[in-house]
């Protein structure tokens, strides 16, 4: 077998045994206080600090694969309730922002898609979360008005705070990484993932250039509705060549490039077998 083939192997091997962790390194712009205020909620610590910013915070924090069940904390979502991962029969999907990220390719884009797929699950018993990654600033009352802002419906779309700790340890799960830079604005990974009603992990993409529509349809499909097997299937080859190609979130793969490659890794192995067993068949004829 030539030196190609065994490359095409070995390369398509990588792609389908990966899973779907990865990282994606984004930076925001510098924090703009436009919008919404400083809050004095007394049930949530506001020290301010975010994901790696407090050396007590820093230790390893394994990011969930497939199978995993994410490990419930102490978050509240805007109303000051008490949030549980584990949501009955019925699944989450969860992503990460914060309410003065000025980047529009990184949370405002993550809310618009959630914005989507509310509109897309509603009626069903599937539950969109977002958790803010800044929890000293984004406290209930401030999630309230943020909600109100950008449409959350309250309903089965909420929004998730707690202690610095709990985030960081949480976010790390979900394989989000960042910190807060001298300027004060917060460089964060970002991904969205799909849990079972018992907070199982299902389905975790990251970056943020996944298809609400294909998310949904994986969520539908989780929750045991009818959903599109051609949306499921995209969102399967794009975690699949994110992870193998190191999940670049806002550079990462289109859905379209996705498909090519698995285009051409299927013509390859057509290659591959015909090549191998022409002969077989020649001399049987």
């Amino acid at each position: 077998m030539t030196a190609p083939l065994l490359a095409v192997i070995f390369f398509a091997s990588a792609l389908f045994a990966h899973g779907t962790s990865g990282s994606i390194a984004s930076a925001h712009a510098p924090r703009s206080a436009a919008g919404v205020g400083q809050s004095a909620d007394p049930e949530i610590p506001s020290n301010g600090e975010v994901l790696d910013s407090a050396g007590e915070i820093e230790s390893f924090v394994p990011t969930m694969q497939a199978g995993d069940a994410i490990p419930d904390a102490h978050l509240v979502d805007q109303y000051g309730r008490p949030l549980s991962f584990r949501n009955g029969p019925n699944p989450t999907i969860v992503s990460f922002m914060e309410t003065r990220c000025p980047d529009t390719r990184t949370c405002p884009l993550v809310t618009a898609k959630f914005s989507r797929m509310e509109r897309i699950v509603r009626g069903t018993s599937i539950r969109l979360l977002e958790i803010t990654l800044d929890p000293g600033y984004d406290r209930p009352s401030v999630l309230v008005r943020y909600a109100a802002a950008v449409g959350v419906s309250g309903k089965n779309w909420l929004l998730g705070t707690g202690s610095a700790r709990d985030i960081a340890a949480i976010s790390k799960r979900f394989g989000i990484f960042g910190d807060r830079t001298i300027s004060g604005d917060i460089g964060h990974t970002e991904a969205v993932a799909i849990l079972s009603g018992d907070g199982v992990l299902q389905t975790r993409i990251d970056g943020t250039d996944w298809s609400p529509d294909d998310v949904a349809a994986r969520a539908r499909d989780v929750a045991g509705l009818s959903s599109n097997p051609l949306r499921r299937l995209e969102l399967g080859l794009f975690a699949r060549v994110s992870a193998a190609c190191g999940g670049d979130g806002a550079a990462g793969l289109p859905i379209v490039a996705a498909l090519a490659m698995f285009g051409f890794l299927t013509i390859s192995f057509g290659y591959i077998i015909l090549r191998l067993f022409a002969p077989a068949f020649s001399d049987r004829s």
